[in-house]
């Protein structure tokens, strides 16, 4: 039966999540962790890089969790077993009953119905996994189709627009993350924006990246992604949706945080593309990284 545990413990230095009441849990029967308060994906069964161990009742996350808080609130589902501890499930007692029918419900929602030893109906309006549109769905859920693009590339002298996500009106893609890196001869700060564009870019030298689905069985990518080692003429801008310094150091000196990773998917609008003029652009602003090379991923999913 899934359901979400009330009771736990968030330890955000040593990045561990205690089921208080369980004895032992399960990994496989872990479904979503989400930070509520951070508005970010702690752990999510079907994503390596969202993964974790158990040990007893701890759950231990891959993912960073260092700049959260203890007393920050968690949503934690698990797929509970016989014998374990519930939450949530009320209870009716029925005189003479001798069939049961699942109560009505709203929402789109599915009862569960158990009658027990004393012949109690005992009803849960957990509602149960179902299917829906890939906009609405939450962060986690299988719906979405979602596809990545990663590069690692020389970028141009001066260099402007290094890598692009470019829409479709096949699809709208929806980007939910973008990550950049890179290294140089010695070591400097560049600034890096990330560009919401009115008109496609043109000219340059565009490479195309590979677009990779989530799921072998989705179908190709809708929108167009790819890097820049020559700089296009780049198009009208919207705006710049972020700006944040970025270290990039000497090859021999590289840290496991020199990077900047912008995480987009809000409880707002998404960043959506849906057509070939709307484009999402990774900008460095002119710099120019003697000895350089940049490393940028993407991922979205489509609709």
């Amino acid at each position: 039966m899934k359901q979400i545990i009330r009771n736990y413990s968030f330890n955000k230095n040593a990045g561990t999540i205690t089921f208080s009441d369980f004895a032992t849990i399960s990994l496989d029967r872990v479904l979503l962790v989400t930070n509520v308060t951070a508005n970010t994906i702690l752990y999510q069964f079907n994503e390596p890089t969202l993964g974790g161990t158990a040990a007893g009742n701890v759950l231990t996350l891959v993912r960073a969790t260092t700049g959260m808080n203890n007393g920050d609130r968690l949503q934690i589902i698990y797929d509970s077993a016989a014998g374990d501890p519930t939450y949530d499930t009320p209870t009716v007692a029925m005189q003479g009953l001798h069939q049961t029918t699942p109560p009505s419900l709203t929402n789109g929602q599915h009862g569960e119905v158990q009658v027990d030893a004393q012949g109690r109906l005992l009803v849960s309006t957990a509602p149960l996994a179902s299917v829906v549109d890939s906009v609405t769905a939450q962060p986690g859920t299988v719906t979405r189709v979602t596809y990545s693009a990663a590069a690692s590339f020389v970028p141009a002298a001066g260099a402007t627009d290094i890598f692009v996500l470019v829409g479709s009106t096949a699809k709208t893609a929806y980007v939910t993350r973008v990550l950049v890196s890179g290294t140089q001869t010695t070591a400097g700060n560049i600034e890096c924006a990330l560009i919401k564009r009115s008109t496609a870019n043109t000219g340059g030298s565009f490479v195309a990246a590979n677009m990779i689905p989530h799921d072998s069985a989705n179908p190709s990518a809708a929108i167009s992604v790819g890097h820049y080692t020559a700089n296009p003429t780049v198009g009208s801008s919207l705006g710049a949706l972020r700006r944040e310094r970025l270290l990039v150091p000497a090859l021999s000196t590289v840290a496991p945080h020199d990077h900047i990773l912008w995480e987009l998917e809000t409880a707002g609008q998404g960043i959506a593309l849906k057509n070939a003029s709307q484009v999402l652009a990774v900008n460095i602003l002119g710099a120019t990284l003697a000895g350089g090379l940049m490393s940028v991923s993407a991922e979205w999913y489509e609709v």
